[in-house]
């Protein structure tokens, strides 16, 4: 019952952002509702998602060139499980944006090239508790043509996870600018392909 309230209070903000960024707005039975925006090929996708709490979460599929993965989120430090598993926080240069947050990744160069943008790191400043992620083989899915049978293929995503609903236009502005700038970078530094997967995000098991 508090969700469906919560849920009730915040879907009139999901709706005018979705008209204003020119996306869709999708209401499932649950209560819960997601926006699909497209950007070029791509598609960003954020939904919401109740487990003892209410989640919003984005995600942003896209075919990787390289073994590529990074982290970034507001802290002081490693966590502990991070540095048992050998994770480093990659430092960039930039001392105050270095001291505010910790960026894990397998590559230092191309973390350190990613996050060099200005424009991506003014984004990340204004989004409170940033926490964003590359998951690795997030989608599987067919590629046919005409000529050969269908292959599987797999596809990473960006990734975006908050314990919160967030309805504040403004951060719902960032998020989805910082998810397209992040992905232009990426295929600008030869980490991703400039043509999306050949699926939609709305195929996929969103867990709804």
């Amino acid at each position: 019952m508090l969700h469906n309230l919560l849920y009730s209070q915040h879907r009139p903000y999901w709706i005018n952002f979705s008209r204003y960024i020119a996306g869709q707005f999708f209401q499932y039975e649950a209560a819960s509702f997601a926006i699909l925006y497209k950007h070029y090929d791509w598609e960003v996708y954020m939904d919401t998602y109740a487990l003892s709490s209410i989640f919003t979460r984005i995600c942003m599929p896209f075919m990787s060139k390289v073994d590529f993965t990074f982290h970034i989120y507001e802290g002081e430090s490693l966590g502990y499980v991070e540095q048992f598993r050998g994770k480093t926080d990659h430092i960039i240069g930039d001392k105050h944006f270095d001291s505010k947050y910790i960026i894990s990744s397998n590559s230092p160069t191309l973390v350190s090239t990613l996050f060099a943008q200005s424009d991506i790191k003014y984004l990340i400043k204004q989004i409170p508790q940033i926490d964003i992620t590359i998951q690795q083989y997030a989608h599987t899915f067919y590629f046919e043509d005409d000529s050969n049978p269908p292959q599987m293929n797999y596809a990473d995503q960006l990734y975006f996870e908050k314990p919160k609903i967030i309805s504040d236009p403004k951060q719902l502005f960032y998020l989805f600018k910082l998810f397209t700038l992040i992905l232009d970078q990426l295929v600008k530094i030869d980490v991703a392909y400039a043509k999306a997967p050949a699926f939609s995000i709305l195929e996929q098991d969103t867990n709804q």
